[in-house]
C-alpha cells in the first residue's frame, strides 16, 4: 500500500511552484505553500527544478486533501454521506465513491492519509504503453497515420449526426469527449448502441463529479468508413433512447 507524504497533497505542493514561477525565492514560495524552506528546496530537487503536471488546474475535478480530512471525520462522528457531501458541495455519489474506493483494507475506517495516498497510487500508476507491448498494434497506428487518417473524419459526422451534442475538436491522440444534453441517459444510450455494434465509456467512469451525459469516443485505428458507420450507428441509439417513453427500457 501506498505510504502517504505531503508531496501527494498537490494543492498545497502547487502554490510553491506557482511561486516559484512568479519569480519568488525559495523561503517566499515555501511560506506561501504553509511549509519551510528546507522542504521546499526539497520538493524542488525531486522534480529537477521542473513544475509537476501533476495536480495544476484541477478546477475541483479531484477531491483534495483537505476534503478527505473533512470526510474522515464525518464519518468518525457518525454523520451521513448526504450530510458530509452538502458541507463539501459535492454529490453524495461522489464521497459514496470515494468510501468505497479509498477505505484501504476490508472492514477498516476511512483514514485520510491513506485514502489520499492510495488515489494518488492510483492516479500516477506507470503502466507500459500499448503501443510498446502491442507490436500488431503498433504496426497499425503506423500504418494509419501514413495513411493520413484524421481526427477531423469523426468530427464531421458528429457534426452532422449530432447538432445537439458539444465537444472539442481532437488535436491528434485516440480519444474524444463528447457531452451531449443534460438529461441525457448515457447508461440507456450505452445498452442501445452495444446492440447496434458500438461501443465506449461512459464519462462518469472518469470524473469524480459529473459527466453524466458525456461519453469518451475512440477513434484511431479505424478507417474512415468505419468512423461513418459507427457514428451513424450510434446516432440511431440516441434517436431511440429520444423517443423511448420515460422510464421505459432503451
Amino acid at each position: 500500500m501506498a505510504r502517504f507524504s505531503d508531496q501527494m497533497v498537490t494543492e498545497v505542493v502547487q502554490r510553491f511552484w506557482a511561486a516559484m514561477q512568479r519569480g519568488e525565492f525559495i523561503t517566499d514560495a515555501a511560506a506561501e505553500a504553509g511549509t519551510y524552506r528546507k522542504k521546499g528546496a526539497r520538493w524542488l530537487a525531486a522534480a529537477g527544478g521542473v513544475r509537476p503536471r501533476r495536480g495544476r488546474d484541477l478546477k475541483g475535478r479531484c477531491l483534495t486533501f483537505s476534503e478527505r480530512e473533512e470526510i474522515a471525520l464525518g464519518r468518525a462522528g457518525g454523520e451521513s454521506i448526504r450530510l458530509i457531501a452538502g458541507r463539501l458541495g459535492r454529490s453524495p455519489s461522489t464521497v459514496s465513491r470515494e468510501l468505497r474506493r479509498n477505505a484501504g483494507c476490508s472492514g477498516q475506517a476511512y483514514r485520510a492519509t491513506t485514502a489520499h495516498a492510495l488515489a494518488y497510487e492510483r492516479a500516477g500508476r506507470p503502466k507500459p504503453s500499448k503501443l510498446a507491448t502491442n507490436l500488431a498494434l503498433r504496426r497499425k497506428v503506423e500504418d494509419d497515420l501514413q495513411r493520413r487518417y484524421s481526427p477531423e473524419q469523426i468530427v464531421g459526422r458528429l457534426r452532422r449526426e449530432f447538432p445537439d451534442a458539444r465537444f472539442v475538436d481532437p488535436q491528434g491522440g485516440y480519444f474524444m469527449w463528447v457531452e451531449l444534453p443534460r438529461g441525457t441517459d448515457v447508461d440507456a444510450l450505452f445498452d442501445a448502441a452495444a446492440e447496434r455494434g458500438v461501443q465506449f465509456v461512459k464519462g462518469s467512469d472518469f470524473v469524480l463529479d459529473g459527466g453524466e451525459a458525456s461519453l469518451r469516443l475512440a477513434y484511431s485505428g479505424v478507417t474512415p468508413e468505419e468512423i461513418d458507420e459507427g457514428v451513424k450507428r450510434l446516432a440511431g441509439a440516441y434517436e431511440q433512447i429520444r423517443s423511448a417513453p420515460a422510464g421505459a427500457a432503451a
